[in-house]
């Protein structure tokens, strides 16, 4: 007896069969989605990449002035009798330009990896500043 087969089972092989092209076709159709999501971010960010690239270089320029011009204040009044008053704002304002600078320079090169990341890939471009 536990050598036949009940139609039941017979069934459920059948549609096991059946539903496998049907899981095939629909991994394919998800997959080609997922690619043309991709694609489309891809082609949006590759789009306002000179408008990033300009704020993120304004942000680095005037905070590399500023950083400058702090450093510069702090030399020139440091023989002055208020030197010590003035201590802690100019350290707080040069690690905030510090890290104003740093992280404008670190986005701008992510930006860049992040296009490169999400280019189809069959196409190969260069970034240029």
């Amino acid at each position: 007896m536990d050598d036949l087969i009940t139609r039941q089972e017979i069934e459920e092989e059948v549609e096991e069969i059946n539903s496998e092209p049907e899981r095939e076709i629909l991994r394919r159709i998800y997959r080609k989605r997922h690619n043309v999501l991709l694609y489309s971010i891809f082609l949006f960010l590759y789009t306002i990449r000179g408008l990033v690239k300009r704020i993120l270089n304004i942000i680095q320029g005037i905070s590399f002035v500023m950083l400058g011009m702090s450093i510069l204040v702090y030399w020139l009044e440091m023989p002055g009798p208020r030197t010590v008053e003035f201590r802690g704002p100019f350290i707080i304002i040069i690690i905030i330009f510090i890290i104003l600078l740093c992280s404008s320079v670190a986005l701008s090169w992510f930006y860049d990896i992040l296009l490169f990341r999400l280019s189809p890939p069959n196409i190969r471009f260069f970034l240029s500043d």
